[in-house]
């Protein structure tokens, strides 16, 4: 599961950050700066959760491995909301 001392989760989420910091600059205007930090705060909040998971004793981890599984959750339904409630907004700045 350790590749050169670094998790494979740490590596997947950094990538899902840039995909979705990519996605959100091209959110409209407001959104970008309503909702948009509220989904950068919360992916910052997870990669925090996973790194600190990693340093501590694994009887105390799975209390953070739910947090960041809450912020998942949490980021899915905000970029549902996106999608369904701007959809024709969203058609036009990701040229769907």
């Amino acid at each position: 599961m350790e590749t050169n001392n670094q998790l494979v989760i740490i590596r997947k989420i950094e990538k899902y950050i840039e995909y979705m910091l990519t996605i959100l600059i091209k959110l409209p205007r407001t959104e970008k700066f309503s909702i948009g930090t509220e989904i950068k705060t919360s992916m910052y909040d997870m990669l925090k959760n996973i790194l600190f998971a990693t340093k501590i004793e694994k009887k105390k981890r799975l209390e953070y491995y739910n947090i960041v599984d809450s912020n998942i959750y949490y980021q899915r339904i905000v970029c549902q909301y996106i999608f369904e409630w701007n959809w024709s907004i969203c058609k036009t700045y990701f040229k769907m």
